[in-house]
């Protein structure tokens, strides 16, 4: 879309130097180098080649892959059957955290909290 408005703009301002400027003529050589480049035979191919080389990569892959998808597939059953375990450390790590958030919670109670106080105070 950016592209478009631009290719406007350029076009309004060439006619009004120009009034027979023909954006689409002018533009061709650029156009037609990246159509042929880009959507032409060669690019097919290079398309085609890169294509291949994914789905070799992929089948290449696949027994990984596939091993991973039954260890994977196992593992969430387990956890389906006896629940998420966390390993200690996470544990903890987690009770930090809520700690942390905790304290900085009572800690903006209590400023607010004297903060009105103070406010109060000032108005009586």
């Amino acid at each position: 879309v950016l592209l478009q408005k631009t290719m406007v703009v350029v076009e309004g301002v060439a006619r009004t130097l120009d009034p027979a400027f023909n954006m689409w003529k002018t533009s061709e050589p650029v156009v037609g180098g990246w159509i042929s480049g880009n959507l032409g035979p060669r690019a097919l191919l290079a398309d085609a080649r890169d294509g291949a080389s994914a789905l070799l990569a992929l089948a290449r892959q696949a027994p990984d892959l596939a091993a991973r998808t039954e260890r994977l597939s196992r593992e969430i059953d387990l956890m389906a059957e006896h629940g998420l375990r966390f390993d200690e450390r996470t544990a903890h790590a987690i009770g930090k955290a809520e700690a942390r958030h905790t304290r900085s919670g009572r800690l903006a109670l209590w400023v607010i909290a004297l903060t009105l106080v103070f406010i109060a105070w000032k108005l009586l």
